[in-house]
This record gives C-alpha cells, sequence and structure tokens, in this order.
C-alpha cells in the first residue's frame, strides 16, 4: 500500500480530512489546524475504504444484474 504523503511539507501523512485526499503529516496536522479531532487517522480512513470495497464487491457478485440495494446505497452516500 503506498504511504500518503504531506500535501505542506511531503512528510509521509498520519491524518486526512475526511472525504477528501487532502493530507497532513503530525507536525503540520498540529500546526495548521491544533485539534486532532477535527481530522481522520489515515489508517481508519484505510480501514473504512477497504469495508465499503468488500461491500461493494460482495453485492456485485450476489446480483447479476449489477444493481446496489437500498441499504448499500445509503452507506455509498454517507
Amino acid at each position: 500500500m503506498a504511504h500518503k504523503k504531506c500535501i505542506i511539507c511531503g512528510k509521509e501523512a498520519a491524518y486526512c480530512i475526511k472525504g477528501t485526499s487532502d493530507c497532513y503529516c503530525e507536525d503540520c496536522a498540529k500546526e495548521f489546524f491544533g485539534d486532532l479531532d477535527l481530522l481522520e487517522k489515515i489508517d481508519q480512513a484505510e480501514k473504512q475504504a477497504k469495508q465499503l470495497k468488500q461491500i461493494l464487491n460482495s453485492n456485485i457478485s450476489q446480483n447479476t444484474d449489477d444493481k446496489i440495494d437500498d441499504n448499500d446505497q445509503d452507506l455509498i452516500e454517507k
């Protein structure tokens, strides 16, 4: 898995803004945001992305017509 880089200094990123590809190393995150609770740790974001990918792959393999169930559509929209 490729490591994400801080968009400010280029170091390995540890945090990102939820729902974006804007990532920051710990030092830049502290300097620019102060409260790290506003950001999402990279490992958490990647875990959620993997779970969503598994749901989608499972759904596609179960539905030969490739339609997404309403419950899965709700997960995608969040």
